[in-house]
């Protein structure tokens, strides 16, 4: 039998704290890569972030791509430019 892998794409900042920590109940071989729309409101969601042991990358469609807001993020960030 093989492994199976999933990988899971989720758009935007987790509603809560609740629905960021049912991630951590998952067991098996799950990929989380979140897709966001800039910087969070509230910076301690980033450490809230890094306890997510299957967050894989966090990428940020920004127009203007900028690190700022995600200085202590430990997890890889990329960009997705956004243009009109």
């Amino acid at each position: 039998m093989s492994d199976v892998e999933l990988v899971v794409l989720l758009p935007g900042w987790p509603p809560s704290r609740a629905a960021l920590d049912a991630w951590n109940l998952l067991g098996g071989n799950v990929r989380l890569i979140m897709v966001v729309g800039g910087p969070p409101a509230d910076r301690a969601l980033i450490l809230e972030l890094n306890r997510v042991r299957n967050l894989e990358r966090v990428i940020a469609q920004m127009e203007h791509p900028d690190r700022s807001g995600f200085e202590r993020l430990q997890r890889p960030l990329s960009f997705r430019v956004v243009r009109d």
